[in-house]
């Protein structure tokens, strides 16, 4: 599995935001599961099994968010973020000054582009909430 080097609201990876499907798809291969474009959501989604990953697309068929799975491999300011459960997530996203709102099943980070998806956090009873996605998107995108 490839690493992929965050650098929010730009880029993950060599992908960028605003690349075409077709850019995608030199990089990630064909899509294994695509949904047509939502006009209610504004995007449609591609999954690529290879690089446990989703692709949002907006109605000009470009990247819009990229949301990522075990066992990806982001790095992020010189950590693997997946190596993180939430709140470590959290205590190392504001000690690098990024402001974060919990959502109940995650955190999103607005400034950074960021949303992290961790269902165990409802559960009080958990000492470690395991991330099991994280989506980053290009500014503009509605995050959770």
């Amino acid at each position: 599995m490839p690493t992929f080097e965050v650098l929010p609201l730009v880029r993950v990876g060599t992908l960028s935001f605003g690349a075409h499907r077709g850019d995608v798809e030199r990089i990630f291969g064909p899509a294994t599961r695509s949904t047509p474009f939502n006009d209610a959501v504004g995007y449609s989604r591609s999954r690529y099994r290879d690089q446990s990953a989703f692709v949002d697309y907006d109605e000009d068929d470009r990247c819009a968010a990229l949301e990522f799975h075990r066992p990806a491999v982001l790095m992020f300011r010189g950590q693997s973020l997946f190596e993180l459960d939430v709140r470590e997530l959290r205590d190392f996203l504001v000690g690098h000054g990024v402001s974060v709102r919990e959502t109940g099943t995650g955190l999103t980070a607005e400034a950074i582009g960021l949303a992290c998806y961790a269902p165990q956090l409802r559960d009080p009873d958990k000492n470690l909430a395991a991330i099991e996605g994280l989506l980053f998107a290009r500014s503009g995108y509605p995050l959770p």
